[in-house]
């Protein structure tokens, strides 16, 4: 089979016998090369006004940017949905540095129904980029208002809780955040306090963080310097 017969065969287009010259060509090449020549000629074959609609065949442009559920309803549903995670956060939440299996449990559960009840079956970008910008609206009004508003930045993120005092814990603080004392020397240890009574304060902080201030004394995690070094 010649080369315009085989690139007849192969690509089912007619090549104009203008082209049968540089076709014949392909008589004289490898396999490889005779593959590569012939949808060079395929593309030489499609006119400049069908290449770009065989690339832009089945992409529904409307579809991408249409309106299907009212913008109104979008931002109800994703501001219900943020400040009533918001809500149920800030009440029922654990406070604590480290997540374990239930709260990551949780988190995955409350993500995915948020999600179904965010979505009102949108399908388009706009839709979405609405959902989208309420979320980050309300993250920003929020801030904004903790920042100038102590009694609003207290409500928002709540205040530090003294865990530990004067060597002692504070079980009735403990009790009311759910942390056994597993749970507090666990973060002691982490910032290298293996006994309680070299602690003058532990603080849970509002992001869920202890924070250890060691008493006079107490052995530090921090390197002594060299008396023999040369100053």
């Amino acid at each position: 089979m010649n080369g315009l017969k085989a690139l007849q065969h192969t690509t089912g287009i007619e090549v104009p016998r203008t082209h049968a010259p540089y076709v014949a060509l392909c008589d004289f090449c490898t396999a490889r090369e005779q593959f590569a020549l012939l949808w060079v000629f395929v593309l030489m074959t499609i006119s400049s006004n069908t290449l770009p609609a065989l690339l832009l065949t089945g992409v529904d442009w409307a579809g991408l940017v249409a309106l299907k559920v009212s913008p109104l309803e979008l931002f109800l549903r994703g501001s219900a949905m943020y400040l009533g995670i918001i809500v149920i956060m800030r009440v029922f939440r654990r406070q604590k540095g480290a997540m374990n299996a239930p709260d990551l449990v949780v988190l995955l559960l409350v993500a995915d129904a948020a999600q179904n009840a965010l979505s009102a079956n949108y399908n388009s970008i706009s839709e979405g980029a609405i959902v989208v910008g309420t979320l980050f609206l309300w993250a920003f009004v929020l801030d904004t208002l903790a920042f100038y508003s102590r009694p609003l930045r207290h409500l928002i993120n709540g205040q530090p809780v003294t865990i530990v005092q004067d060597g002692q814990f504070n079980r009735l603080q403990m009790r009311r955040d759910m942390l056994t004392t597993d749970d507090v020397m666990e973060q002691l240890r982490e910032q290298g306090v293996d006994d309680v009574r070299q602690v003058a304060r532990c603080y849970l902080e509002t992001d869920g963080h202890f924070s250890v201030i060691k008493r006079d004394g107490a052995p530090t995690d921090q390197p002594q310097s060299n008396p023999l070094s040369v100053q």
